[in-house]
């Protein structure tokens, strides 16, 4: 039997920190759902990513299948990068499916939905879309007009690098409130206004202020509010979204099913990517152009400093002096700022690498022959050797003040992704320990002791001090969902599967995710068995890609240094 959903995306949203503040009798609209449904953890995909968790949750497809794995992506045989987008997605989402099938639709804000699709409803871009007005950023065009003259003027994300950057923190603050202000009276309006049988809201304030302000947060046992206004920042916009949902459960009739999501949970920052450059420097797997024998002293101080500037990510170097460096040396701006993500490396003198400036990026590159234009390893067993090895130093790094191990795992892409794309992903992955912030790396071997901490290798951590954590959360409450059931084994590719499957649609056989059974009523289940069908029929490649102009480019590159996501 068809049933309408109502999905709430809560961004970054964590149990670590709704279950204290429950317990203590706050969140009260969430607590209620929980005790009137069913919810546990949400398992997120591998590297914990927003565009790679909200593409699976959105086609039910690891990033394997799907081809989106961050915000950039490695351009084919070279070592620059360029932003990815909705059209770069290879599979349907649940909400062209449904459309397709007759159902209406209703999605707002999700990340990495530009250009939208044309749906049986509306559909408007989440961060990755330069504006409201650009041609793909909503559907149907013009209620981008109707909600500026009954909402104001709806703003994709407001602008808060320069703010974070120079440390007003209360301006931060402010302006992420005023989004969530401004996103929920279009989501009211939309909800009352354009009724369907589906939607999708995602507030992205939660990851925002969590990246920006988890520094500040207190012990958790401490009832909130807290006496100071940044120790209740995090509080203050979870407190605004149980305020929100509250709304909204108000607005549905008891037919509806409402599921509350993240795509990755929260905690402190765990800086160990800033380290593995400097790691491979030390042991001799990486090497930077003013090292290379022969090179030239003007050659050697200026690729220095260039790097050495570019890789303080724009903390301490302005927009001038940027400007300058990109006049003074011969690359685009595009090549430069990418060559420099990496500090200037000597591609023919390296093995491996790390996306040291992208500090959500804790993956290993080889310098691959055949795949990087100055490849240095060779395919096969020589490939294979090197990601073993690096896998038993990763496995014994330990923190130079507890002597702990500080790595949970390294995997390799292929054991972790599965699908036509598996080879857009980085050669290995770290998984970090989250159970205490690392000082540093310590690397022993065969009497040799590498020391990596912020005095060794003279820099400062990102400002961001909040990163992702495997994960999210998965609440879903009405008719046909158990009550107060402590769901287990929920993963973000299996929202889509239960979504349509609440709406009384086949899954298709080529989704990687399962209908979460365990959440429901036996006797809804017997008297509503899941259906399947067969994949829709999708090639292994993807087409008519929507590339970024240099203005919008620059336009979402700055949004995301402001959301955290680039350095």
């Amino acid at each position: 039997m068809a049933t309408k959903t109502l999905i709430i995306g809560l961004d970054g949203a964590t149990f670590d920190l709704i279950f204290p503040w429950v317990e203590q009798g706050k969140l009260p609209n969430l607590s209620k759902l929980m005790k009137e449904g069913a919810y546990g953890e949400l398992k997120s995909v591998p590297n914990m990513i927003s565009p790679a968790a909200w593409s699976s949750f959105m086609t039910g497809k690891n990033p394997g299948k799907h081809g989106i794995y961050f915000f950039l992506e490695r351009v084919p045989r070279s070592y620059d990068s360029r932003l990815v987008n909705a059209s770069d997605r290879e599979g349907k989402t649940m909400w062209e499916l449904l459309s397709e099938e007759g159902q209406s639709v209703g999605v707002m804000n999700v990340p990495m939905s530009y250009p939208v699709k044309k749906v049986n409803g509306f559909w408007i871009s989440g961060f990755d879309a330069p504006g409201i007005d650009s041609i793909g950023a909503i559907y149907p065009p013009e209620l981008s007009k109707e909600l500026k003259e009954n909402c104001g003027k709806y703003i994709i994300a407001v602008g808060i690098d320069s703010d974070v950057k120079s440390r007003r923190m209360d301006l931060v603050l402010k302006k992420i409130h005023d989004q969530i202000d401004m996103k929920a009276r279009a989501a009211f309006y939309l909800f009352d206004n354009y009724p369907c049988d589906h939607f999708t809201f995602v507030f992205t304030a939660t990851d925002t202020v969590q990246h920006h302000f988890w520094k500040y947060i207190p012990e958790l046992d401490v009832p909130p509010p807290f006496p100071d206004k940044f120790t209740n920042a995090i509080y203050s916009v979870y407190e605004r979204m149980d305020d929100i949902l509250g709304q909204f459960v108000s607005k549905i009739d008891e037919d509806t099913v409402i599921v509350i999501v993240s795509d990755h949970g929260g905690g402190f920052a765990q800086h160990g990517p800033e380290y593995i450059n400097p790691l491979f420097e030390r042991l001799g797997l990486l090497h930077f152009i003013g090292q290379k024998a022969g090179a030239s002293g003007l050659k050697r101080l200026s690729s220095r400093l260039v790097g050495q500037l570019l890789a303080l990510g724009g903390k301490a170097v302005n927009r001038k002096v940027k400007e300058k460096l990109v006049r003074i040396f011969p690359k685009t701006v595009d090549k430069l700022i990418s060559r420099l993500t990496y500090s200037d490396i000597d591609w023919a003198s390296t093995q491996a690498f790390a996306d040291c400036g992208l500090l959500w990026r804790p993956e290993i590159w080889i310098n691959l022959k055949g795949r990087e234009p100055e490849g240095t390893v060779e395919p096969g067993e020589e490939y294979e050797g090197l990601r073993e090895t690096l896998i038993e130093i990763f496995s014994s790094l330990t923190d130079p003040d507890t002597g702990e191990k500080v790595v949970a795992r390294v995997d390799k892409r292929e054991d972790i992704y599965h699908g036509p794309y598996v080879e857009k992903a980085a050669d290995l992955l770290i998984t970090w320990r989250f159970n205490f912030p690392i000082s540093g790396l310590c690397y022993e071997h065969k009497g040799e002791r590498i020391v990596l901490d912020d005095a060794t290798i003279g820099q400062s951590h990102s400002i961001v001090t909040g990163t992702h954590r495997p994960n999210g959360i998965f609440i879903a409450s009405g008719k046909p969902l158990r009550k107060d059931f402590r769901l287990q084994g929920a993963e973000i590719i299996d929202v889509s599967p239960t979504i349509l499957y609440l709406m009384g649609e086949s899954i298709p056989e080529d989704m990687d995710g399962k209908v979460l059974e365990d959440a429901f009523a036996e006797d809804y289940l017997r008297n509503n068995p899941i259906k399947h069908k067969r994949e829709r029929g999708e090639k292994p490649e993807i087409k008519g890609q929507l590339k970024y102009s240099d203005k919008e480019e620059k336009i979402v590159k700055e949004r995301l240094k402001g959301l955290g996501y680039l350095e």
